[in-house]
């Protein structure tokens, strides 16, 4: 499932798709004024009836992680980074939404979700 609705939504995604077998994880980050978006992500074999821990960092000065830029983590270690860090501020007043997509059309996740911080 792809929630990517480009460039032109300030905020931060995470989503998760089944790419011919493998799991792929996608990280995006975007300003909103429609000129790109930091996106990172990887392929994993899935093992079945294994949970995954995935999570995204924007981190802009380094101070977090010790690298400035937006990194993916599987089950709490570091898989891929973009240090490009092109975009803006993200801040904005929409919604926050776990499950389904930034547009609220009925594009629901088909997945469990567990432990959302």
């Amino acid at each position: 499932m792809n929630w990517d609705t480009g460039d032109d939504y300030a905020g931060y995604t995470l989503h998760t798709a089944l790419s011919g077998g493998l799991f792929a994880i996608d990280c995006k980050y975007a300003d909103g004024n429609g000129s790109g978006e930091e996106q990172v992500n990887g392929l994993i074999d899935p093992l079945e009836n294994k949970w995954y821990y995935a999570t995204c960092v924007m981190d802009r000065d380094g101070s977090e992680t010790g690298t400035a830029g937006l990194h993916v983590y599987l089950n709490s270690t570091l898989y891929n980074s973009d240090t490009s860090l092109t975009e803006g501020s993200a801040a904005n007043s929409a919604n926050l939404m776990i499950g389904e997509g930034p547009l609220g059309t009925n594009d629901l996740h088909n997945a469990s979700v567990d432990d959302v911080k």
